[in-house]
């Protein structure tokens, strides 16, 4: 949550019952790092932490610990002649949706190795050497540089304890929020709220647990069509996705296909005329909230909605409900209108 006076991103977090807010160490030199002082209490009404409602409301309860930040470690040694620590990286390249980055991560360190005494682990990924992003070199590029590193040797790493973050808040995202997002190999529950979009556009193909993420949120953000969600199809096992409080007044067609294992899907808030006919192709969708849209008519096709539980609707623009809705589906629980 960005307050409008601060320059530093923050995101808000849980441990235990209480939330907290992180700040995100931009990596400037007017703010170098990491520190356990930027952490702070807050209060889990909106009224009282400053975050909007929805957000609050929409977070999952075991949400945890922000942690995509990079941490710096010098190893040194004593002779140039020395080892860093024996074999210990395997080069790794993420990818999806045309984006691909390069790391290399610790697989095994030497006792009382250089790179063991400077504080890695085994697991860790290292996405820059000696001051340098190495998320594009080559593996022969990364191994020169380490190996032509004398005594001295700078490395960023993110710790494989943070990779195995499942759940994610970003309030108030900048595009450079989701540098690092790549490397949760576990992510399946990331929502985002109040992005400050580029060009109108949240871009998530370099997320690349694309088969493990089961609930994604984009709220708030504006989006005036769902392309501006760059990477949405890859999501094949998508489970529950929120789209609410945008300006989306269409949806794609053939993005909204391919996440046939949708079983909740959230378009309150936008400025829908038409009932998304695409929906009815969704076999598992057991939920569909539609409230605060500009819907005048429910097509025929609804009926095929075999596991439809819950419809919501409520201010629209509709004058009756037809009897197909109320009549023939057999598995509908909940139905919502005015």
């Amino acid at each position: 949550h960005r307050q409008h006076d601060q320059t530093v991103p923050r995101v808000i977090v849980t441990t235990d019952d209480s939330w907290r807010l992180v700040e995100y160490p931009v990596a400037t030199a007017d703010h170098p790092g990491d520190s356990a002082d930027s952490v702070e209490a807050v209060s889990t009404t909106a009224e009282q932490s400053g975050c909007n409602s929805g957000a609050l409301q929409q977070m999952p309860a075991e949400l945890t610990r922000y942690g995509v930040r990079p941490k710096k470690y010098l190893a040194t040694k004593e002779t140039p002649e020395q080892e860093w620590g024996g074999t210990y990286i395997e080069t790794r390249v993420h990818s999806g949706g045309g984006y691909s980055v390069r790391s290399i991560t610790v697989a095994d360190l030497a006792d009382n190795g250089p790179l063991e005494t400077a504080g890695l682990k085994c697991g860790d990924t290292i996405i820059g050497v000696n001051g340098q992003n190495i998320s594009q070199w080559t593996h022969e590029e990364i191994l020169l540089e380490l190996s032509t590193s004398e005594t001295e040797l700078e490395l960023s790493v993110i710790p494989d304890t943070e990779q195995q973050i499942k759940y994610l808040l970003f309030v108030d995202l900048s595009p450079r929020d989701l540098e690092h997002v790549w490397a949760l190999r576990n992510l399946t529950h990331l929502h985002i709220s109040g992005a400050v979009l580029r060009n109108g556009i949240v871009d998530l193909r370099m997320i690349t647990c694309k088969l493990v993420l089961q609930d994604l949120a984009v709220s708030k953000c504006e989006l005036e069509e769902l392309e501006g969600i760059k990477g949405l199809d890859r999501f094949v096992n998508l489970r529950r996705l929120n789209l609410d409080h945008n300006r989306l007044t269409t949806l794609d067609d053939l993005t909204i296909a391919k996440l046939s294992r949708l079983e909740e899907i959230r378009l309150g808030n936008n400025n829908l005329e038409k009932f998304p006919v695409v929906l009815t192709e969704l076999p598992r969708l057991k939920s569909i909230s539609l409230v605060y849209n500009l819907i005048s008519t429910i097509p025929e096709q609804v009926v095929e909605m075999r596991s439809l539980e819950a419809l919501h609707l409520d201010h629209n623009y509709l004058s009756h409900m037809p009897e197909f809705v109320t009549h023939q589906l057999p598995s509908l629980r909940a139905l919502t209108f005015s």
